[in-house]
């Protein structure tokens, strides 16, 4: 009986470890006219997520932040003088490779991060 209530407390542990990470969201605002974004990792929900790279995007500065997109795993920002995009995927490199494809010519990454 004991190794039951054990493996069902061990079972029960490894459930909540792998629930929380595979629901933390990330998300990413920007800011147009000013070059500016807001980026946030492992958030509890798109809400939470979201508040916090539309604050994180204003504190940098941004004066008209949108929000852009929510991610879960990685996320990057590409940016160039004209262009802006962001990118997600299951690795850093796949995330950048997407935001760089959708800024366009001339993009760098700004900033790219994964949840751990």
């Amino acid at each position: 009986m004991k190794r039951m209530l054990y493996l069902l407390v061990v079972a029960l542990i490894a459930g909540v470890c792998y629930s929380e990470k595979a629901f933390a969201i990330g998300a990413i605002a920007y800011s147009d006219p000013d070059e500016m974004y807001g980026f946030c990792l492992n958030e509890k929900d798109k809400t939470s997520a979201k508040l916090c790279a539309m604050t994180q995007c204003k504190d940098a500065g941004g004066e008209k932040c949108q929000f852009r997109v929510w991610f879960d795993g990685c996320g990057a920002v590409a940016v160039s003088k004209k262009y802006f995009g962001a990118g997600w995927g299951t690795s850093q490199s796949k995330a950048e490779a997407m935001a760089l494809k959708q800024c366009g010519s001339g993009c760098e990454i700004a900033a790219s991060h994964c949840e751990k």
